[in-house]
């Protein structure tokens, strides 16, 4: 699929309009995830088999996100914090090349051991996420 200059262009701006945007009144009137979503009960993978799952601390990781407690999202779930930006940076990348080198196409390659990887990466997490070394650096 090949996009045209404007349409990157548009995109481009569309998706960061939404980020900030969204941010902005997140942060503002201070809409945080643990809040309006009523979640109280904790994970209910952890409260039925005593394991945090990879996904514990997500909430809260996005409610800090939110606050701009950057180091304190990370101690949440260290895992999709480094995913998030690592699309933060794809997307900086992708911007560039939009609005600088928009004559030139954008190759991206995507191969079926890049979701073997990502598996893999996640039960790792999950695994080391339960050790008692993980407890003591950590917060989920």
């Amino acid at each position: 699929m090949t996009l045209s200059h404007k349409t990157k262009r548009i995109l481009c701006i569309g998706i960061w309009t939404v980020l900030f945007v969204g941010w902005f009144l997140f942060h503002h009137f201070q809409w945080y995830p643990t809040q309006w979503m009523g979640l109280s009960e904790g994970c209910i993978i952890k409260n039925t088999t005593g394991l945090a799952c990879w996904s514990c601390g997500l909430t809260r990781m996005f409610d800090c996100i939110i606050q701009l407690d950057l180091l304190q999202a990370f101690r949440y779930n260290p895992y999709f914090f480094l995913w998030i930006v690592i699309g933060l940076l794809f997307l900086i990348w992708f911007t560039i090349h939009s609005f600088f080198f928009a004559d030139k196409p954008i190759k991206i390659k995507f191969h079926w051991w890049y979701a073997v990887l990502f598996m893999i990466s996640l039960i790792a997490f999950f695994i080391l996420r339960n050790t008692s070394w993980y407890l003591q650096y950590f917060y989920f």
